[in-house]
């Protein structure tokens, strides 16, 4: 069976995801599907292996099968322990604020997960400036019958084919700057104009220092192992 987690943000429960079918799709559009597979894979080092043997295809069709509510589960559980922490951060430091257009709000966490709610859940969550936009194609208007037949099918619809063996660019460098690197490129990417943004500092994190960011960093990574402790 697989299970939908609700988090917390700004005093209210959001569910992550409306049903499992979307959160599966963007497990497989943003968590195995190269390249912001590699980015992900510093967030949660136990990827690595997944992305660097080109292994994500099957792990995702496994995922969609009758027998995939383990791999399911455990994608998903890592997928939102990292939005709980960007929306935690985004929270705290102010990085958080509603569309113009008032379709929902926006929050940029210092892990440079991007999370887009609407109402009382999560529509996406992404690293913005790591993915190939080349492979992004909109998806949201299926119905969740059509869009688990089509993962099942072909669970990456977005990957390149055939799958090109893309560099890691956070390879050579080490586990905080590499953090702080997918950051960084996450605040350079964010659509600034289009969100009334509850900090006004937004544009000068782009120009964080890696001292700067571990300061923040450091703050919510203690607070969520002191959370995971109790």
């Amino acid at each position: 069976m697989k299970t939908l987690r609700k988090l917390s943000f700004r005093g209210k429960k959001v569910w992550g995801f409306v049903n499992w079918i979307r959160a599966g799709a963007h497990i497989c559009d943003h968590l195995l599907t190269l390249p912001e597979a590699h980015a992900w894979s510093v967030i949660h080092p136990w990827l690595k292996p997944i992305v660097e043997s080109r292994s994500g295809f099957e792990t995702a069709k496994r995922m969609w099968s009758e027998q995939g509510d383990a791999d399911f589960q455990r994608l998903y559980d890592a997928y939102m322990s990292a939005v709980q922490f960007a929306l935690a951060s985004s929270e705290g430091e102010g990085w958080h604020g509603e569309e113009k257009d008032g379709s929902g709000e926006r929050a940029l966490g210092i892990n440079g997960v991007l999370t887009v709610l609407g109402g009382d859940r999560v529509l996406t969550a992404y690293i913005p400036g790591v993915g190939d936009r080349t492979t992004v194609q909109p998806m949201e208007d299926l119905e969740p019958e059509e869009e688990e037949a089509l993962r099942e099918r072909d669970p990456l619809p977005r990957a390149r084919r055939p799958e090109k063996p893309d560099a890691d660019k956070f390879a050579k460098i080490g586990e905080r700057e590499r953090l702080a690197k997918i950051f960084k490129k996450a605040a350079k990417s964010v659509r600034w104009r289009d969100v009334n943004w509850y900090s006004r500092d937004m544009h000068s994190l782009k120009r964080m220092t890696l001292e700067q960011w571990e300061a923040v960093f450091g703050k919510y990574a203690s607070t969520a192992a002191e959370e995971q402790d109790e």
